[in-house]
C-alpha cells in the first residue's frame, strides 16, 4: 500500500525550485517541464526537460537534474518533484513516467516524490511508484549509493525473491483453502475462509490478486451495488508480507475502472487510509455505520 505524507515547508520550496527554473528557461514544448532534486546534503539540483524533434531522444527533467547532482558528487538524493506550466501562474506537478521510475529508483530508490493528490500533493517513497522493477543484468555492480534498499529492488526483496502478482475476476478456482493465508488482520472475530469466500462470491465486484508462484491470494477488493446508480466498497485488503508494492493501489484502481459508469462509489476506513484513497481520487466525507458482530460468527451453507 502506498502511504502519502504531507509536504514540508522544504519540499514546498524544491517545488518552488522547479517552478523557477522554469520561469527562466520555458521554451513552448521545447524546455516547459522542470524538475528538482533536494540532496541530504540540502543543496538543490534543479533542471528543464530537453524536447526533440525526434520524440524518443526526448530527456526527461528529473533526469537531467538526477545527473547534475551526480556531476557533482551529490548523489544522496532525498527528494524530487517535476512540474509544468499550465498558464502563467497555473503550475501542475507532474507524477515520474515510467523510464524515469526505473532510472531515479537504481539511484535513489528510498527518495520521497511530490506528486497531485485528490487535494494539492503529497509526498511518495519513490520505491512505492515501481512495485515490480526490472531486474539489473548481473555484468552491473550495485550502485550502493541510494540508502539501504537494494537497487533493484522495491521493497528490500531481491528481485529474484518478488512475486509475480496476477489479477482476477473469476472466482471458478478460489477455494476457502486459498483464502487462509491471515486476512481480517486485526480483527477481534475475523470471518472465517469459508465466510470470506461467500462475501466475494456474492458481491457484484470481486477481484483478487494472486501471488502466482505461491497460487496465493495475496489481496482482494469487493464491491456491492445496485448495478445502475451507486456502488460501496465494502472491503479492500492485502496480507501483511505483500504490503507496500502497490497491490492495494492497484486493486483500487481495478475496481473502480469497474464501476467508472456509477454516480457514486462510496466506502468506509480508518482515519490514517484516508490519504491513501485521497491519492487515488477519493474524496473524504462523513458516514454513519452500524455493525452487528455477532454475524461474524455464522457459517454459510454449503
Amino acid at each position: 500500500m502506498i502511504e502519502y505524507h504531507e509536504l514540508t515547508k522544504a519540499d514546498r520550496d524544491l517545488v518552488g525550485a522547479a517552478e523557477s527554473v522554469v520561469r527562466r528557461r520555458y521554451v513552448p514544448r521545447w524546455n516547459s517541464v522542470g524538475a528538482a532534486v533536494r540532496t541530504k546534503s540540502g543543496k538543490t539540483y534543479a533542471a528543464v526537460h530537453l524536447d526533440a524533434a525526434v520524440g524518443r531522444v526526448a530527456v526527461c527533467a528529473e533526469m537531467i537534474a538526477l545527473g547534475m547532482a551526480v556531476a557533482a558528487g551529490d548523489q544522496r538524493i532525498e527528494a524530487i518533484v517535476a512540474v509544468t506550466r499550465r498558464g502563467e501562474n497555473d503550475w501542475e506537478i507532474l507524477p515520474p513516467c515510467g523510464m524515469c521510475r526505473e532510472l531515479l529508483s537504481d539511484y535513489a530508490p528510498d527518495a520521497m516524490v511530490i506528486v497531485p493528490a485528490a487535494r494539492g500533493s503529497a509526498k511518495v517513497v519513490l520505491a512505492d511508484l515501481l512495485p515490480i522493477k526490472r531486474e539489473a543484468a548481473e555484468a552491473y555492480p550495485p550502485l550502493g549509493i541510494g540508502a539501504e534498499r537494494s537497487p533493484g529492488s522495491a521493497s528490500g526483496l531481491e528481485p529474484k525473491n518478488r512475486p509475480r502478482v496476477q489479477y482476477t475476476e473469476d472466482l471458478s478456482g478460489i477455494t476457502a483453502d486459498r483464502l487462509r493465508g491471515g486476512f481480517f488482520e486485526g480483527w477481534r472475530l475475523p470471518p472465517s475462509p469459508e465466510l470470506h469466500l461467500a462475501h466475494l462470491r456474492g458481491a457484484e465486484v470481486a477481484i483478487v490478486a494472486i501471488d502466482s508462484d505461491a497460487d496465493l491470494v495475496v489481496g482482494f477488493v469487493t464491491a456491492i451495488g445496485d448495478g445502475a446508480l451507486t456502488a460501496f466498497i465494502p472491503l479492500l485488503e492485502v496480507l501483511p508480507a505483500y504490503r507496500g508494492r502497490g497491490i492495494g493501489a492497484e486493486l483500487v484502481r481495478l475496481v473502480l475502472a469497474r464501476l467508472r459508469d456509477r454516480y457514486s462509489i462510496d466506502l468506509v476506513c480508518d482515519a490514517e487510509l484516508v490519504p491513501f484513497y485521497e491519492g487515488l481520487g477519493g474524496a473524504a466525507g462523513t458516514a454513519v455505520m452500524w455493525r452487528n458482530r455477532e454475524a461474524l460468527a455464522r457459517r454459510p451453507s454449503p
